[in-house]
């Protein structure tokens, strides 16, 4: 699936929410962005699956370790 549009409609939101959704369920998730690295969408992934706007380290930890089997990254920012 590819998902385009204007800046800040979304997009990466709703993507995110998706695929927190799926590793939840189980299912394997490969992410790309090519305006963010692989580090930011998963900090925003990381607050996404605990619902928190700045989690502790507990938290973090938890929510690495839940989406650790199923989200790869395809790594590639730019050109």
């Amino acid at each position: 699936t590819i998902v385009t549009g204007t800046n800040g409609h979304g997009k990466s939101m709703l993507l995110g929410q998706l695929c927190v959704h799926l590793c939840k369920l189980g299912e394997r998730v490969c992410m790309f962005s090519g305006e963010m690295p692989p580090k930011t969408v998963l900090k925003r992934m990381v607050r996404q699956h605990q619902e928190a706007g700045a989690p502790c380290p507990e938290q973090i930890a938890n929510a690495i370790g839940a989406l650790n089997e199923g989200l790869f990254f395809f790594d590639l920012v730019g050109n």
